[in-house]
């Protein structure tokens, strides 16, 4: 039996302007986890698209199992045992969670479905991941956390030979990552291999066995998680080497910016307090369903309130749309940057300009010259990578679209930053470079709250951190009194709700 699964030998991919693989060799053996890193941009997910035949190679060769495939579609990766899962949602909306999961593979009679069956088989895979899904739920009723976890599900509903994981963990929060990990090392020991990718780089000490590194669309090599360093790491992948730094956050001003008394959103939301300075960077973070979320669409107007009322600078808001919310200076970056964040078919240039179209235009002209100046700006110093400002952002990396829609917000100048799940998919550079902007902007008075489910992230870049369960906030943590337990003990209830 060959001990090598999939084989890609010089792999090269070439789009107008830019060599996105530059001859990448690749391999994945049995039974293990083959981490797969690089900053955005770097070629990951095109070498996997090319994998899984969403894109054909103009160089090179792909072996399975020893044997030579030439994968021109999707469907011949499906039949030679790959499943994927990307770092974007790519479910069927207008199916239930049980129809998504088997989809082209449902139990059936004679032709017939057999509905029973359906829900039983897939009642019984979600319990088994521990996964608190009603199947009969419509996935479009989904949060992103909540898509995420279907898509798993459906990868491992097949007697699959290779799984590759695009950011799996991006939107989970530690308690579901680690029953995420549980079903991966479940499933090496059954033969199964994994290629994993992933910006959480203590992830790859946790649950990779070998690590490989693009840089510019080059393997710059390959190693074993226990021989590699994570400094030589983070230097392999950026060229060069990073100098250790800590978050210095700014001190808040006494001037409050925004509060929130009593606000409800039907069952989803309960009687929310809080208060946020200006200057001041609050985390709100909890489990999936825990209404986070929630509460950074229901504060920026996506769903109005139930109950309550908003302040903003200390005078009371209706807030009934986005649209309102703009105008007394609320921003929202949301989770789900491709639906919700940008227009994917208008350049790069374009969807910068659409908030700020009004603040660049002069007797009813917008001053083109002025923002082609201030998107190159954001270009060179979130580095997002573009062949140039007309780029359309669909071509974007996932990464680099994030950068996107942060960039149009800051523009803008906000009293109220609300970020959800800002550094999804964004690499190490890019990370640093969000959180220097997020300081930034609190040294000049904007509040910021940041909605995430990262633990660690929370603890590094707030003065404050809420933790969210069932809609209300249960605990408050001050800067260094949290740890990463502690937030998860709060946030899975083995700490009563003290807010309400």
């Amino acid at each position: 039996m060959n001990d090598t699964l999939v084989e890609m030998r010089g792999i090269v991919k070439k789009f107008p302007g830019v060599v996105a693989l530059d001859h990448v060799n690749f391999d994945l053996k049995r039974g293990e986890v083959h981490v797969l890193l690089g900053e955005n941009g770097a070629g990951k997910s095109t070498l996997i698209k090319v994998l899984s035949g969403a894109y054909v190679a103009d160089e090179g060769e792909i072996f399975i199992e020893g044997q030579p495939v030439h994968i021109v579609s999707p469907e011949v990766a499906l039949s030679r045992g790959l499943r994927f899962i990307y770092q974007e949602p790519s479910l069927v909306f207008d199916l239930d969670v049980a129809r998504n999961i088997f989809l082209g593979i449902e139990p059936a009679q004679g032709g017939l479905l057999k509905p029973f069956l359906l829900y039983q088989m897939a009642e019984e895979l979600l319990r088994k991941m521990q996964i608190d899904l009603d199947p009969r739920k419509m996935v479009r009723h989904l949060s992103v956390t909540e898509q995420k976890m279907v898509e798993i599900a459906r990868a491992l509903a097949t007697q699959a030979r290779a799984i590759v994981l695009d950011e799996p963990t991006d939107v989970l929060e530690s308690y579901a990552r680690e029953r995420l990990f549980t079903i991966i090392r479940n499933l090496k020991q059954e033969g199964v291999g994994f290629v994993y990718i992933s910006h959480r780089y203590a992830e790859v000490y946790e649950i990779g066995d070998r690590v490989t590194i693009l840089r510019d669309g080059k393997n710059v090599g390959t190693f074993n998680i226990k021989e590699i360093s994570f400094e030589t790491m983070i230097e392999k992948m950026v060229g060069k080497t990073l100098e250790k730094k800590h978050v210095s956050l700014p001190q808040p001003q006494e001037k409050e910016a925004l509060r929130l008394e009593g606000v409800s959103r039907g069952k989803v939301l309960k009687n929310i307090t809080i208060a946020v300075k200006k200057g001041e960077i609050v985390s709100i973070t909890g489990l999936m369903g825990s209404g986070k979320t929630e509460l950074a669409e229901t504060i920026f107007g996506v769903y109005p309130k139930t109950g309550g009322s908003i302040y903003i600078e200390g005078e009371r808001k209706e807030i009934q749309n986005p649209a309102q919310a703009i105008r007394w200076g609320i921003v929202f970056l949301p989770e789900d940057r491709k639906t919700e964040g940008l227009i994917l078919d208008q350049t790069v240039r374009d969807n910068y300009g659409l908030p700020n179209a009004s603040r660049l235009s002069r007797l009813g002209f917008v001053r083109f010259q002025s923002m082609n100046q201030e998107i190159e700006r954001f270009i060179k110093g979130l580095q997002i990578k573009t062949p140039h400002r007309y780029t359309l952002a669909g071509q974007l990396s996932g990464g680099n679209q994030q950068k996107l829609v942060l960039a149009k917000w800051l523009g803008m100048n906000p009293k109220v930053f609300l970020l959800d799940e800002p550094t999804r998919g964004i690499d190490v550079l890019g990370r640093r470079e969000i959180y220097r902007l997020i300081t930034e902007l609190a040294s000049k008075g904007t509040a910021v709250l940041l909605f995430t489910s990262d633990y660690s992230e929370a603890l590094e870049i707030s003065h404050r951190i809420l933790v969210m369960r069932r809609g209300e906030i249960c605990q408050e943590f001050l800067r260094g009194e949290a740890t990463e337990d502690l937030i998860l003990k709060a946030a899975i209830g083995e700490v009563k709700c003290t807010s309400s």
